[in-house]
């Protein structure tokens, strides 16, 4: 190189395809080639950049080519990343001339997503990648670096962002605009009701409607723009696909036959009759219940016990099983919402008037249409489970210094639950709490009965025992006839336990009723 007047960085420079002459010699082009793919350029470049330090030194590290490469890796990343980002645009883009549809958005999943960005942004995708790794090992990173599309505005949307927020995502290219999104939910709505009247016409289908509050919040407020706290009602139709229809007498038969029991109503026999008929169903689910409250818990560890898979410890056969699979899966629709409170009798005329039209008195109907005899008005069963969690709350709310719900509540820090109220989620809290006490009850007569000293020391257990053991639990501890065993105590002039008997109603009536009840409703509802 010296004989030749050449200095490193100009004969690197010739090697590297920089002289007309050089670039195609033969033997330059092979030693070039050689290079390129050796397995030692990538610790050249390493070195380069952080030049190693001489053992036992302690001056400052050479700063190398630090500066240069790092510029040139800035500028090649940028070029790899608009090539990538030009390769996937397509794949993130909706199909020209189609609307944005529910489907689209149901249909998309990271999965998808996430094979179509390793395959054509590799780069990018690896950068997002190991940025969200380094940033919380706790998520997912294929997930947190999704990159941002029209589905991204969705959730905003429905959970109630504001006009402004929405404004600052879409600057930061997150999301699409405020105005882009109503207009393509509004689009979507008037497709999905288009969709209800269709299958209206041809499907059997159930409609249901609560009340609603919505905060409309104002940041600048002033005389004639002020906050306010809306009341209106939702409704959402349920359509059931491959069910025949109901006759157009199903009104007027069921009318009929309600008159007809009011003639002859049940008697207290009858009634209690149909009670000891029903209990053997009842005292299935009861018993698998009781299970369910062992298996479930931490110290049990279900997956890990060696019975897990045995029948007896699956759910009892179902008395009247619904068809399942695609064809037989309930549709629901949410209808729009409307500015009518259902806090009266009038209010609900009003809401009949705006969901089916005209609804009068029957002294004013002139015909079956008006009557409304197409349609088969079906008890409030949800109602009648709140009604029956107040009816728990006001028996056993108790004192601080007893053993009722109120000690329970102050015990397990739950505020808001000792006035009864019909606003908010004070229904799904107290449900939560009586949830929670009787796991704690249940799993207390777990140990009683079995004479275990924790859950964990039952998984020795077969499942032979362990349904056996289910079996006394509900008749020691959460039946009628635990409660008859103590009333004849009680006759006989024998002690007796008080607070146990009142632990045995409580388990009784939870179990039996309250959660009877949730279950039926919910198998109603599919």
């Amino acid at each position: 190189m010296n004989e030749q007047g050449l200095d490193l960085p100009i004969f690197l420079d010739a090697l590297s395809w920089g002289t007309d002459d050089c670039t195609p010699d033969r033997k330059i082009q092979y030693e070039r080639g050689a290079l390129m793919v050796s397995q030692e350029l990538p610790g050249i470049l390493r070195r380069w950049s952080k030049p190693p330090r001489q053992q036992g030194s302690k001056n400052k590290r050479a700063e190398g080519g630090s500066k240069v490469l790092d510029e040139f890796v800035f500028e090649r990343v940028g070029q790899v990343v608009d090539e990538e980002l030009e390769s996937l645009a397509p794949h993130l883009q909706s199909p020209a001339g189609e609307d944005v549809s529910a489907e689209a958005f149901t249909s998309m999943g990271f999965e998808e997503m996430s094979r179509d960005a390793t395959e054509y942004a590799p780069l990018s995708f690896g950068l997002l990648k190991k940025m969200a790794t380094q940033r919380n090992t706790q998520k997912d990173p294929v997930k947190a670096c999704m990159p941002p599309t029209k589905a991204s505005c969705y959730l905003p949307k429905v959970s109630g962002v504001s006009a402004k927020g929405f404004d600052t995502l879409h600057a930061t290219g997150l999301t699409m605009s405020h105005k882009w999104t109503t207009d393509v939910v509004g689009r979507i709505s008037e497709h999905c009701m288009k969709e209800v009247v269709a299958a209206l016409k041809h499907c059997s289908w159930l409609i249901s409607d609560d009340n609603l509050t919505i905060p409309f919040r104002v940041f600048s407020q002033r005389l004639d723009n002020k906050s306010d706290f809306g009341n209106g009602t939702a409704a959402t139709v349920y359509i059931k696909r491959n069910t025949p229809q109901l006759s157009n007498r199903a009104n007027q038969d069921l009318k009929l036959k309600r008159a007809e029991g009011m003639k002859k109503p049940l008697t207290e026999l009858e009634i209690v009759d149909l009670a000891n008929k029903a209990y053997p169903h009842i005292h299935v689910h009861m018993v698998h219940y009781v299970l369910q409250f062992l298996l479930n818990s931490p110290e049990f560890d279900l997956p890990t016990y060696s019975g897990k898979k045995d029948d007896l410890l699956k759910p009892p056969a179902p008395i009247d099983q619904l068809q399942s699979g695609p064809d037989h899966v309930t549709l629901q629709y949410l209808l729009g919402t409307i500015n009518i409170p259902e806090a009266s009798y009038e209010d609900h005329e009003r809401l009949l008037e705006e969901w089916f039209g005209l609804y009068k008195f029957r002294a004013e109907d002139k015909n079956s249409y008006e009557r409304l005899d197409f349609l088969v008005l079906v008890f409030g069963w949800f109602h009648l489970e709140m009604a029956f969690a107040r009816l728990l709350h006001k028996q056993y709310l108790g004192t601080t210094r007893g053993q009722g719900l109120r000690y329970a509540f102050e015990l397990l820090g739950r505020k808001g639950l000792l006035k009864p109220l019909t606003q908010g989620v004070f229904h799904h809290d107290l449900e939560e709490a009586l949830f929670h006490i009787a796991e704690a009850h249940i799993q207390e007569d777990w140990l009683t009965i079995s004479g275990a000293e924790s859950l964990a020391g039952l998984r020795d257990q077969s499942p032979e025992k362990l349904t056996e053991f289910a079996e006394r639990l509900v008749l020691k501890h959460a039946s009628s006839e635990a409660l008859d065993d103590m009333d004849e105590r009680v006759a006989n002039r024998q002690p007796t336990d008080e607070q146990k008997r009142q632990l045995v109603m409580f388990n009784r009536t939870f179990s039996i009723t309250l959660f009877c009840i949730k279950q039926y409703v919910r198998v109603m509802l599919v």
